[in-house]
């Protein structure tokens, strides 16, 4: 709202907007934060994988006390925590057309 090019009705269609995020590794994670932190209204993350201690030192939604959790659940908590104003879902199985519909 405080960038003039974006305004109130800009904010708006921000936050009737979705994005589906494919892997909540060390790029998707940064995604997600900033859709997040946006107010994108319905955010999907995607990833069929746990967190490893291998991942902690570059995926950022991730700390020691998540390893072995899925990731696409554990980053959906933490944005959830920064901006509980948005829908966030959990894909935690190998995607196919069932879980995307």
């Amino acid at each position: 709202m405080a960038l003039a090019q974006v305004g109130a009705q800009g904010q708006e269609r921000i936050a009737a907007a979705s994005a589906l995020v494919v892997g909540v590794g060390g790029l998707g994670c940064a995604a997600a934060t900033y859709l997040a932190s946006a107010g994108v209204g319905d955010l999907s993350l995607a990833d069929f994988d746990t967190v490893d201690a291998t991942n902690l030192g570059r995926q950022v939604l991730f700390g020691p006390g998540d390893i072995g959790t899925a990731k696409a659940a554990v980053a959906a908590d933490k944005l959830a925590q920064q901006n509980p104003a948005i829908r966030i879902r959990a894909i935690t199985d190998r995607l196919d057309d069932s879980a995307l519909q």
